[in-house]
C-alpha cells in the first residue's frame, strides 16, 4: 500500500481507486471493449447476410423454377425470377462488402454497421418496387442513410462530402416527384403496370 494519499489514474483492470484520499485495491471487470466492438456488428451482419441468402435459396427456389410472378402490398411489391437473381445478387455483393471493412477505423462503429444493413434492405426494396411511392421512399432510404455514412468520420472533408451530396440528392429528389406527379397526372395511378 502506498505512504501517502493521493489522486491516482488507473486503466481497467487492477488497480488503487481513491475512495476520500484512502486507497482500496479491487478488481475492474471490462464491460465494454471498444477494439472488439465492430467486430461483433460486422459477425452478426455477415451471419444475417448469410441467412436470408440461404432462405432465399431454400423458400423461394420454386418461384425461380417454375417462373412465376408474385405480387404484396396491393402489387406495391412484386417478386419474379429475376428480381429473385437481382436480391440474390446484392445479397453476395453486400457479403463481399462487409467482409471486407476494416473494424478497426476510427469511424467504424456498431452504429455504422447497422447503417450499412439497413441500406441493404432499401436496397432489396427498391428492387422490388412496383409503385412509384415505393420507388421513391426506397430511393430517399439509400440516400439518407448514404449521406449520413459519407459524413460519419465527423472530419472537416467528410462532413463537406456529406453535404454536398445531400444537397445534390435533394435536386435529384426534386426532380423525381416531378416525374411522378406528371405520370400520376397521365395515368392516374402509380403502379409500374399503368404506365405504357
Amino acid at each position: 500500500m502506498p505512504s501517502q494519499p493521493g489522486l491516482v489514474l488507473h486503466s481497467l483492470g487492477y488497480g488503487p481507486v481513491v475512495v476520500e484520499k484512502r486507497y482500496w485495491y479491487h478488481y475492474h471487470a471490462p464491460l465494454f471493449n471498444n477494439r472488439f466492438a465492430g467486430t461483433t456488428m460486422k459477425v452478426k451482419l455477415l451471419l444475417v447476410l448469410l441467412l436470408t441468402i440461404v432462405l432465399e435459396l431454400v423458400c423461394n427456389f420454386t418461384t425461380f423454377v417454375h417462373l412465376e410472378t408474385f405480387y404484396y402490398f396491393s402489387s406495391m411489391l412484386v417478386h419474379s425470377p429475376l428480381i429473385y437473381c437481382m436480391k440474390l445478387a446484392i445479397r453476395l455483393f453486400a457479403v463481399m462488402v462487409v467482409a471486407y471493412i476494416n473494424e478497426y477505423e476510427s469511424a467504424m462503429s456498431p452504429s455504422t454497421m447497422l447503417l450499412i444493413g439497413t441500406t441493404i434492405f432499401f436496397m432489396q426494396v427498391l428492387v422490388s418496387a412496383n409503385n412509384f411511392i415505393v420507388l421513391y421512399v426506397a430511393l430517399e432510404g439509400i440516400s439518407l442513410l448514404r449521406f449520413v455514412l459519407t459524413a460519419q468520420p465527423k472530419t472537416a472533408s467528410a462532413v463537406e462530402a456529406g453535404l454536398k451530396y445531400f444537397v445534390q440528392s435533394s435536386f435529384a429528389s426534386i426532380r423525381l416527384l416531378l416525374g411522378i406527379a406528371i405520370i400520376f397526372a397521365a395515368t392516374r395511378d402509380f403502379n409500374f403496370l399503368f404506365v405504357r
